[in-house]
């Protein structure tokens, strides 16, 4: 009797630890992805006076796309520190040149500039 008790309690052990194991395993990439540790996105901290859609501006992607990736359901809230998750295909080039166009210019001079 004592080694069949011996003998259900280690089978139950090893289902627990099998279990947190693969708990542990397969929740690792989630968490990267989760608080922007992915190259594919980079996390935007919500301050004061932000709104999904001027976030969604500032880095040229669409707000469903952002409702989307941040599982938002209500669009207008948004609490001060969060996190949102914003992919990094979007965000414009860093190298470009801005000219203000003067009387007489065409897209042909602007464009020899």
């Amino acid at each position: 009797m004592y080694l069949a008790q011996k003998h259900d309690r280690d089978k139950k052990n090893s289902i627990i630890l099998v279990t947190l194991l693969l708990l542990f395993i397969f929740s690792i990439p989630f968490y990267s992805f989760a608080y922007g540790n992915n190259d594919e996105f980079i996390a935007h901290k919500v301050t004061n006076g932000d709104t999904l859609w001027s976030i969604s501006k500032q880095y040229n992607t669409p707000l469903k796309l952002i409702l989307a990736l941040n599982n938002i359901k209500d669009k207008d809230t948004l609490s001060i520190g969060q996190i949102i998750k914003i992919p990094q295909d979007n965000l414009p080039a860093a190298d470009y040149t801005m000219h203000i166009v003067k009387k007489g210019e065409t897209l042909w001079s602007i464009f020899d500039l």
